[in-house]
């Protein structure tokens, strides 16, 4: 009758880590077999190859689009309310030689809504502000859940 007991117990553990296991491997099978969530990014490349851009997160993530240099952490500070734009007010400039005589003119602005905003100081109502500033002095040239881009005005 021992016996009997744990063989049943063991059958009705092992029931229960099927049913687990069948629920993790379907959720997983979604997830890499579904539609890429993040599949708007490749329109970044698409839209800003070879373009300087400034972007309110860390610069590596716009520029790995653009393969070319970008500004990053740029902020309130950055965007006037004037319109004007002044990239020195950004926190991350990657750019070989800026500062030193070296200069590189943004011509386009990438605003993440989220995914990338750990890196940025800019966040919730900050984010709304910048968002509607952009909105107001630059031109919306493509525009995601994930990220806004904006054709720069010139100062």
């Amino acid at each position: 009758l021992p016996l009997i007991c744990v063989v049943v117990v063991l059958l009705g553990a092992l029931g229960m880590l099927t049913r687990t296991q069948e629920e993790n491997l379907k959720a997983m099978a979604h997830a890499q077999l579904g539609r890429n969530p993040n599949a708007a990014l490749l329109e970044i490349g698409r839209l800003l190859e070879g373009k300087i851009v400034m972007t309110n997160v860390y610069p590596t993530t716009a520029s790995f689009f653009t393969r070319e240099a970008a500004f990053g952490g740029c902020e309130m500070a950055s965007f006037g309310s004037d319109g004007s734009v002044d990239p020195s007010k950004c926190h991350a400039a990657f750019i070989k030689g800026y500062g030193r005589g070296v200069s590189a003119e943004p011509t386009h602005a990438v605003l993440f809504r989220g995914l990338f905003t750990g890196f940025t100081l800019c966040l919730e109502d900050c984010l709304e502000k910048l968002e509607v500033r952009l909105d107001q002095h630059h031109d919306k040239v493509f525009e995601t859940k994930l990220f806004a881009i904006y054709a720069l005005r010139e100062n």
